[in-house]
């Protein structure tokens, strides 16, 4: 794991009561991939009220920002699921993680000798653009992401003998077969158990949603562990912390925040570990904001 870039972020100016972050695909945003105006209210009056707003998503940022705008009201954004951190209201990068050229090797030899299609990305900021290896005829999910990323993407097809750099490796496994949820979450499972000193995070396609994203990462990498980072450049506790989110790589930030809830739509063995609110469609980001300010006695905002 290399750090090569941490910024030491000034706080002289900013005195914040506590932090909201919010997973963006299935959470903030809704079905038609838009922020409803009472979400979006509820992000402009956070910031009149003190708050600092993190989105918290595991989009790259050449996809993020095909979906939004510089004006979107969030003040950072850890993205490439904390990989790196964005602040946007500089619009620079204030932390980046890449994998060392040993890691790389060892996480796509694993892959490679268990026949799972996998992608390895470039270090940030170019992470948008990845090698891949695909093995198996009927990927249907994966062939669907080289499409979609074809100016961006070459293939492998045999290992090298020398790795690159990455941000992440990403191995995916198709539901053509109409695989069940526990078949998935046994590969899961497995991949973790065998490459320890990594964060491997499960993630539900967001092209099929259905398909199974196994995405590695350096061990300090993660939503919640970067979150935990960018908290403490602001020297504000965790129990002044509300995550919402919707999918398994959001497990380890609603963990780690005191305060979490998952929107109506998420899957039902995470609904049952946390407090649920309203879909994203029907603005459960904001029921989640109300909520939480009520329980921690600061004045509720209306919308």
């Amino acid at each position: 794991m290399i750090e090569t870039l941490s910024l030491p972020i000034d706080r002289s100016s900013f005195d914040y009561k506590g932090i909201v972050i919010t997973d963006l695909d299935g959470t903030l945003l809704d079905k038609n991939r838009k922020l409803k105006e009472q979400d979006y209210k509820t992000l402009v009056m956070l910031k009149h009220a003190g708050f600092l707003r993190v989105l918290a998503t595991g989009r790259n940022l050449y996809s993020l920002f095909s979906t939004i705008d510089d004006s979107f009201p969030v003040d950072y954004i850890i993205f490439s699921c904390g990989a790196g951190v964005w602040d946007h209201t500089t619009k620079d990068y204030t932390r980046i993680i890449t994998m060392d050229s040993p890691e790389v090797q060892q996480v796509a030899s694993f892959f490679a000798s268990h026949s799972l299609d996998f992608a390895v990305h470039n270090p940030i900021p170019d992470n948008h653009y990845f090698y891949y290896y695909l093995k198996n005829d009927d990927n249907q999910d994966f062939e669907h992401r080289i499409r979609i990323y074809k100016e961006y993407t070459s293939r492998w097809e045999n290992l090298p003998s020398q790795f690159p750099r990455a941000s992440q490796l990403l191995a995916i496994v198709t539901n053509l077969r109409q695989k069940t949820d526990q078949h998935h979450q046994h590969i899961y499972d497995e991949v973790s158990i065998h490459l320890p000193g990594f964060t491997v995070i499960r993630t539900t396609s967001p092209l099929d949603h259905v398909s199974l994203w196994i995405e590695v990462f350096p061990e300090n990498v993660s939503k919640g562990k970067t979150s935990h980072w960018l908290a403490s450049q602001f020297n504000i506790d965790k129990n002044n912390v509300l995550a919402v989110g919707n999918d398994y790589n959001d497990l380890d930030l609603l963990t780690w925040a005191t305060s979490a809830y998952i929107v109506s739509n998420g899957p039902a063995d995470l609904k049952a570990m946390f407090p649920s609110v309203a879909s994203h469609d029907e603005c459960g980001f904001s029921e989640a904001v109300k909520k939480w300010l009520t329980a921690m006695n600061w004045p509720v905002l209306k919308n």
